[in-house]
């Protein structure tokens, strides 16, 4: 679960969980990750971003709006411009919720899965430490 359970509400998660129990064999392994509430992007506030293809002016604004649960609420807009003329092409609002350690033992553990190592990112000689924006979890699935 890749870039993914960091963006799913509580009962979401629930579901991708089940679904993984019922895809998986007892004694699998998940990796899955997760970001912790020292986001360093998050405290920006805003960014604002510029990027031009072929005659096409991009530009992404992007707004960081940090939760009272840790989580960050993302709001960002692309517009485009050319020959002087201005479009908007997308826009999307989502959150990224702020997890721990002991938040996704309890998560896994619920749905059968017991964690076997934790990483501060996909890098198996760093372990997780307190303050590292990222959580990589290893974890089997219980017989």
């Amino acid at each position: 679960m890749r870039s993914v359970f960091m963006l799913l509400n509580g009962k979401e998660r629930v579901a991708a969980l089940e679904a993984v129990c019922g895809q998986s064999a007892p004694g699998a392994r998940m990796v899955i990750d997760v970001r912790t509430s020292a986001l360093p992007w998050a405290e920006q506030g805003t960014l604002h971003e510029e990027r031009h293809l072929g005659r096409t002016l991009y530009r992404r604004n992007t707004r960081y709006t940090r939760q009272v649960d840790g989580s960050t609420r993302v709001h960002w807009e692309v517009a485009g411009e050319r020959s002087g003329r201005e479009f908007q092409i997308a826009q999307e609002d989502f959150t990224v919720q702020a997890d721990t350690v002991s938040g996704l033992k309890d998560l896994l553990s619920a749905k059968g899965f017991e964690i076997e190592h934790t990483f501060g990112a996909y890098d198996i000689d760093r372990p997780y430490a307190q303050g590292d924006a990222m959580i990589v979890a290893v974890a089997q699935r219980k017989p």
